[in-house]
């Protein structure tokens, strides 16, 4: 078995003696540096190019997220090691493995480098798949088209397969919503009495979200959509949604996406959002796509977490970036304290 090269960054010289004493007891193991801050652990990523940082955030001058950024090419494999739980959020973001609260116990120490294997072995097998499609491709001498990277353009219509798929998700989207949120989505008048219809709060009103709110339609529910494209309501109100105007207004892309808000944008809409979700009692479909094909989070968890039970939360996109359901098993069950009968 490969060792599991691993290094740590911590600017405290006690949590990184504590983090290379509980890496001892692990048998496949390799520490190949440790760094007191984040200018040193960008040059060691660098120089060794460990499988997973250990990486703490709040470091003089640069924290665990600048070191992140600062790195000119692909990043490892991170584990945040942290004393603050307010960063975890963040660390869902750039896609960590992990985030750990010191003093970390033995237990999720090895929950959390088990699953820096699993995401290896996972990568490992992904790559030498394409490896070998490639090489039965080169042997054929076949001409192959990236099908993701195609412009959206007139002429590439008929192969567009982002919108095509982006159109499958909004509608697999509802149904799975509806399907876990275990009660009725349209209005029923019976002899017992009557049941309200479902609220449907859709966040994102492109391709997929387009499509999720004609498949809600079609269910019987009642629904509004949030975009931060205004050019987007007229769409909306055609499909029979109500457009929530939360006062933010965006811009598209060239490819036709929503631009990227700024960290000051996304504040005020995740506020502007926390008043409607409070009231939602139905189902919550985010249907935000990436420039680059990554999701977004569209809620964070602290928001979640706040939803009135009843309340069914549905994200296409989000395993895309990440094992989400093992992220909140390991950190974020814990701190929104949902039980298995709570929505979340």
């Amino acid at each position: 078995m490969t060792a599991l090269r691993v290094l740590i960054v911590d600017d405290e010289a006690f949590a990184r003696q504590r983090l290379r004493r509980l890496l001892t007891e692990q048998p496949d193991v390799e520490v190949v540096g440790e760094a007191a801050n984040g200018r040193e652990a960008v040059s060691l990523i660098t120089t060794h190019n460990p499988d997973v940082v250990l990486l703490d955030v709040q470091m003089p001058r640069v924290d665990g997220f600048g070191v992140l950024r600062a790195l000119d090419g692909p990043a490892p494999l991170v584990i945040f090691v942290t004393a603050f739980d307010k960063y975890a959020i963040q660390a869902f973001e750039v896609n960590a493995v992990d985030y750990l609260l010191k003093p970390v116990t033995r237990e999720r120490f090895s929950q959390a480098l088990t699953r820096v294997r699993e995401r290896l072995a996972q990568h490992g097998a992904d790559n030498q798949h394409m490896l070998s499609l490639l090489q039965q491709l080169a042997a054929k001498k076949a001409t192959v088209l990236a099908m993701d990277s195609v412009p959206r353009i007139s002429r590439a219509q008929t192969m567009d397969v982002l919108s095509s798929q982006a159109n499958i998700a909004g509608y697999k989207a509802v149904l799975v919503a509806a399907y876990e949120y275990g009660r009725f989505m349209p209005m029923l008048m019976t002899a017992a009495g009557t049941v309200k219809a479902a609220r449907v709060l859709i966040l994102g009103a492109g391709v997929a979200g387009l499509q999720a709110i004609a498949t809600a339609k079609r269910l019987g529910a009642v629904i509004e959509a949030f975009d931060v494209r205004p050019a987007v309501r007229e769409q909306v109100e055609s499909l029979g949604a109500a457009f929530l105007d939360l006062g933010i207004i965006g811009e598209e892309s060239e490819g036709g996406y929503a631009r990227e808000l700024s960290a000051a944008e996304l504040e005020r809409q995740q506020e502007e959002r926390e008043a409607e979700l409070a009231r939602l009692r139905g189902v919550h479909v985010e249907a935000g796509w990436g420039n680059q094909i990554r999701s977004y989070v569209l809620q964070p968890y602290t928001m979640v977490k706040d939803l009135r039970t009843g309340v069914e939360t549905s994200n296409p996109t989000a395993v895309l970036d990440g094992d989400l359901d093992a992220f909140i098993d390991g950190y974020l069950r814990s701190l929104i304290g949902t039980s298995d009968g709570d929505a979340a």
